[in-house]
């Protein structure tokens, strides 16, 4: 598992290193000290712990941003409709650790999907309307015919029994 350095993660969450320090003091972020010389290294996972807790880093934490904590932002149903046929390939933690390039790739794709759909739908419409409209003239022509036909004489003048 990756682990980072309070420097790294100050750089991320784009903070002084000092205020890392103290969330790890006041026990808000979890980390590991083998030693004081060299500082304490965090994992990926606490670390991740940390920013589903205090969503104002974790924006400023974009590489470390996944689907699971895209989640409350973008919303259950649209993630959950976007990633089901990664769901069907992989594990579910997996899926949780899908990253935010990805889930864009993904959005953007149903985005263009959808977007295509309505269009072929409004040339569909537009030419069932053109359709109607149409049959609208020959129903009107036939009405025309019809009612020609009903005014006209059984035996018009000039025919022979």
């Amino acid at each position: 598992m990756k682990m980072y350095t309070v420097k790294e993660i100050a750089d991320m969450v784009k903070t002084n290193p000092e205020t890392v320090r103290r969330w790890i003091r006041q026990g808000y972020l979890k980390a590991e000290q083998d030693s004081r010389r060299n500082g304490y290294m965090v994992s990926e996972r606490m670390l991740k712990e940390f920013l589903k807790e205090h969503p104002k880093y974790e924006v400023n934490a974009n590489p470390l941003l996944t689907a699971s904590t895209l989640i409350p932002f973008i919303g259950t149903a649209l993630i959950s409709g976007l990633i089901t046929s990664k769901a069907l390939k992989k594990e579910t933690e997996e899926i949780a650790e899908t990253p935010v390039s990805e889930v864009i790739k993904l959005i953007d794709a149903e985005l263009n999907a959808r977007t295509a759909s309505v269009k072929r739908k409004e040339e569909t419409v537009a030419q069932l309307l053109q359709e109607i409209e149409e049959e609208k003239n020959i129903i009107a022509k036939i009405e025309i015919l019809l009612n020609d036909v009903k005014h006209k004489p059984d035996n018009p003048k000039g025919e022979d029994d």
